[in-house]
């Protein structure tokens, strides 16, 4: 790999709070912003970001409550997100229409500020998305054993976890990086507010997303069960990707592939 796809971050003000970002400044006359999934970061998207931003301005943040932003205690619904993501799109003076790509719980905030905001997002990725699951949806066995992670002590545990999220071998690397995450002071709050406020929210209706949209999911995801990819399939506008072999976090699993496609929906082929 060329140094390029290893991105370094920086950190700013928005809301108050200090947040990690990453921003590849390229010379892009279209700009992609990366959103993270629950207990995600930046590095979530390490084998995304640099290889895009050979084409576009990418642009991934640590949400806040999660990486090495601030933490601070409070609500982490579905419209903090929102206001924060579009704050920081300001404040990083990211010029419009934006595309997005979110993936899990980022998904979920990449669509309600695709909806609300109709003429600020150009095109939209969803990667096996939280938001559009039914009422009933009380939580998969696979979401609440990667949840587990929260009162997870020894590696071990803290593997097993994060062993639901994918069908490749969970790093070692991953692994350290997910205990001293975990273990920052906020970070377990924040975990579990995030994790309520985005299974109680309103489920989104697809109809009312306008942009032109691509739907990525692993047939072999635990968390968030590919059959719930149903509502996409009558949506207007809406190119569906599902993929053998692969779990939760199919932009970390088949990078090269996920690229290849994002690149080619952005393109417009």
């Amino acid at each position: 790999m060329k140094a390029v796809e290893r991105l370094k971050s920086t950190y700013a003000v928005v809301d108050n709070l200090n947040i990690r970002y990453q921003d590849s400044i390229t010379e892009s006359a279209k700009t992609v912003v990366f959103l993270h999934g629950l207990g995600g970061s930046i590095e979530s998207w390490q084998n995304n970001t640099g290889q895009l931003s050979r084409s576009y301005r990418t642009v991934a943040f640590d949400l806040p409550g999660f990486g090495l932003s601030d933490k601070p205690y409070r609500k982490y619904t579905l419209s903090f997100f929102t206001s924060f993501v579009l704050h920081a799109i300001h404040e990083l003076n990211i010029g419009l229409p934006i595309h997005i790509i979110g993936s899990s719980l980022g998904g979920q905030i990449a669509a309600n500020i695709t909806k609300t905001n109709p003429n600020k997002v150009g095109r939209l990725v969803l990667i096996s998305p939280a938001g559009f699951t039914p009422k009933s949806f009380l939580g998969s066995p696979g979401l609440r054993k990667y949840a587990g992670i929260i009162d997870a002590i020894s590696r071990a545990e803290i593997k097993k976890a994060l062993s639901e999220t994918t069908v490749a071998p969970v790093r070692g690397h991953d692994v350290s990086m997910a205990h001293e995450r975990i273990s920052i002071q906020g970070a377990k709050d924040a975990f579990v507010s995030a994790l309520k406020y985005s299974t109680t929210a309103s489920r989104i209706n697809v109809n009312k997303i306008k942009s032109p949209t691509l739907v990525i999911w692993g047939k072999e995801d635990h968390v968030i069960p590919v059959r719930f990819i149903l509502p996409f399939i009558k949506m207007k506008n809406c190119r569906l990707c599902l993929l053998e072999n692969c779990g939760h976090r199919p932009h970390a699993e088949k990078p090269k592939l996920i690229n290849e496609i994002i690149k080619r929906f952005i393109e417009g082929y």
